[in-house]
């Protein structure tokens, strides 16, 4: 996994390819659910789809995306003093600047870094029902 920087270069077209589509899709629900794996030592670890690309929780609270095949975590204080040479970069445009964790097959590094993380951020807040 660590040699496959980039699983799905972009996802085919379906009505171009439905077959490539189908296998670009299923690579990418793969890569998502070994990135929910891989941090699972933090806690209960969700993924959600989000405008193409992917959300991801650890115990409710949104960490980071994946985005073009890639890690990006929000830079918390507490993620700087664990890796402060982390790589930094935007998952797309016109979004805050995100770790972007390569080491992905670094389980308990991994695990570790989300944990320290998501104790520096805030819980959500409640979603107001409709209609009240």
């Amino acid at each position: 996994m660590a040699n496959d920087k980039k699983l799905v270069k972009s996802i085919t077209s379906r009505d171009e390819d439905f077959a490539q589509w189908f296998t670009d899709i299923c690579l990418k629900a793969e890569l998502v659910d070994y990135i929910a794996e891989q941090c699972s030592g933090a806690g209960n670890i969700t993924a959600r789809k989000m405008f193409g690309e992917y959300g991801i929780y650890c115990d409710g609270k949104i960490f980071g995306l994946i985005c073009d095949d890639q890690l990006f975590i929000k830079i918390t204080e507490k993620g700087k003093a664990l890796m402060p040479d982390l790589e930094k970069g935007a998952p797309y445009k016109g979004a805050k600047e995100h770790f972007i964790f390569t080491e992905i097959d670094e389980k308990e590094l991994l695990s570790e870094f989300v944990r320290a993380t998501c104790e520096d951020l805030p819980m959500p807040k409640p979603k107001k029902k409709k209609g009240v």
